[in-house]
């Protein structure tokens, strides 16, 4: 996504035309399998329900251009960002030792992937949807905002497995029942019925 003349009021998003045919869960396993070192074993994968992978880009997108134009992640007094980051790229102290805010998504090397499992169980200890919502300030809204949509007004779901070599899955992780995510579903409710601004005073 970018800001068109240098203005926020109008952006132009560029989207890889594959992703008209690309299901979502292959997508996501293809973003997600960069965070690894060696993934082609398949170690790692993510079963995407609910949309294609169009239309969660469309909306994970579409929340940059809305948090770009109102300046919702600049402003650290609103609760979905103060729950969670002290300035853009720097968590609250609670979560900032967590293995989950040390990935290729924050600038890190890849992980072997033997060290999966306490990734994605230090994820369910942090309030991120996904490995990728720990980027930024504003890719955590994109990612949770989708995410809130995806479920609720799709019915949609979101699985990490996690298997051996030779496919024994050994554990399975759902985000969106993440107690951390699940607190902050009412904050992204208000935001989008527009009652996000903090009170003045």
């Amino acid at each position: 996504m970018t800001s068109r003349n240098g203005t926020s009021d109008s952006y132009d998003i560029t989207l890889r035309a594959s992703l008209i045919h690309e299901s979502l869960s292959d997508f996501l396993t293809t973003k997600e399998q960069r965070v690894f070192r060696n993934p082609a074993r398949g170690i790692v994968t993510v079963r995407g329900e609910g949309v294609s992978a169009l239309t969660y880009v469309l909306v994970h997108e579409s929340t940059h251009v809305v948090d770009a134009t109102l300046g919702l992640t600049r402003d650290l007094r609103v609760p979905l960002v103060s729950d969670a980051w002290t300035a853009r790229t720097e968590p609250v102290a609670r979560f900032a030792s967590e293995p989950v805010l040390n990935t290729a998504f924050r600038g890190a090397a890849p992980i072997p992937e033997s060290d999966a499992i306490s990734v994605y169980r230090s994820l369910s200890r942090t309030p991120f949807v996904s490995l990728y919502a720990t980027a930024s300030s504003s890719e955590d809204l994109a990612e949770l905002v989708s995410w809130y949509v995806i479920a609720t007004q799709h019915r949609g779901s979101l699985t990490i497995d996690v298997r051996t070599g030779d496919g024994r899955l050994v554990e399975a992780f759902e985000p969106l029942r993440f107690p951390g995510v699940r607190a902050r579903f009412p904050g992204v409710e208000a935001l989008l019925a527009r009652r996000f601004m903090p009170d003045a005073g």
